[in-house]
């Protein structure tokens, strides 16, 4: 349920101007970066429709690394403002694309 990660442009942001020590932005590689997106009211298995293809949630939020040299582990942002997913039907996804979210009963 992991194989696509997804991450707010914020966070990416809010990583790159951080003057926490320890943040580990450069572990994490995003397929997908988006913007607007409130992945704290994502669900597991929600989907997401971006583009041709639709995205099922399998996991909202990342659990840190046991080496995570933060103090405060509350003050990442990749905690809430990224998701992964599997795609549940494959289509090409272009820049710009408009992210339509649905609950898993909506699909």
């Amino acid at each position: 349920k992991r194989s696509i990660s997804l991450l707010g442009c914020e966070a990416v942001k809010a990583l790159e101007t951080s003057n926490e020590k320890g943040l580990c932005g450069s572990k994490f590689a995003a397929n997908i970066v988006t913007r607007g997106i409130s992945y704290e009211s994502l669900a597991v298995g929600d989907r997401l429709r971006i583009g041709e293809a639709v995205l099922e949630i399998g996991q909202v939020g990342k659990e840190c690394w046991a080496a995570c040299e933060i103090e405060d582990r509350s003050l990442c942002p990749l905690k809430k403002a990224c998701a992964f997913a599997v795609a549940e039907r494959t289509g090409i996804i272009r820049v710009g694309d408009t992210i339509e979210v649905s609950g898993d009963d909506d699909a």
